[in-house]
């Protein structure tokens, strides 16, 4: 068996912030090196041959998730499906994801004073900014802050719009509108004021958006008894 083709610099940087993505996200900054080349599957000199620290890490990491062609691509990846329910399932899944890894992002980032709405290119190494801001004016701050997530929203609800559109002749709302209420379900969904097991199931949220959360039968089974019964028929 012949040698696996060594990885060019790019592709090496690349991998050591996916291995690192799920550590940032379980546990904010609070991660190794050792760790993360375990992640990774490499020695922890190979990683520092990429980056100079920890923090170059955190903040390629935070520029990585905060890639919204990333998060475009992964949706318009999901796997063709006849069900709508199964498929609007696993691209809940994604954006609950993509929400969760949003917030550890950004956690990681101010704990290591690197402002997530303007962070350093990452291959530099980020200065603590006392005024949380990088001497910005609080209101210009605000602002590019806000456009830059209004931008960031608009793309991914256009790749959201995209994926829904082998549907959109049988949607009961504009898909446009159907893919807002898809987007705004799955980032309330992991907001820190809630705390419930079913705001956390993809497949509880894509069912009822679904099919609503009125049956009109008292005595009928459960939404829970339900999802089961679809995803057992799916299986079949």
């Amino acid at each position: 068996m012949g040698r696996a083709q060594a990885m060019s610099p790019d592709e090496r940087r690349q991998a050591i912030i996916e291995a690192t993505r799920p550590l940032l996200v379980s546990g904010g900054g609070q991660f190794t090196i050792k760790e993360v080349a375990e992640a990774a599957g490499i020695a922890e000199g190979t990683i520092f041959r990429v980056f100079a620290s920890k923090q170059e890490i955190i903040n390629a990491v935070v520029a990585d998730v905060l890639d919204t062609g990333s998060l475009c691509r992964r949706i318009a990846a999901l796997p063709d499906q006849p069900d709508f329910t199964i498929h609007l399932a696993a691209l809940i899944a994604i954006l609950t994801e993509d929400v969760d890894a949003t917030h550890a992002a950004f956690t990681a980032a101010r704990l290591g004073g690197c402002d997530p709405v303007v962070p350093p290119p990452p291959h530099q190494k980020s200065s603590a900014r006392p005024d949380g801001h990088g001497g910005m004016p609080h209101a210009e701050h605000h602002r590019r802050g806000k456009n830059g997530f209004q931008e960031r929203n608009s793309k991914v609800r256009e790749a959201i719009i995209a994926s829904l559109q082998p549907w959109a002749s049988r949607l009961r709302l504009p898909v446009e509108q159907a893919a807002f209420l898809i987007q705004s379900t799955a980032f309330s969904a992991l907001h820190f004021v809630f705390d419930d097991r079913f705001l956390s199931d993809p497949a509880l949220l894509a069912d009822t958006l679904t099919y609503g959360i009125y049956s009109g039968h008292p005595d009928g089974p459960t939404q829970a008894q339900q999802v089961t019964h679809r995803r057992n028929l799916s299986k079949d």
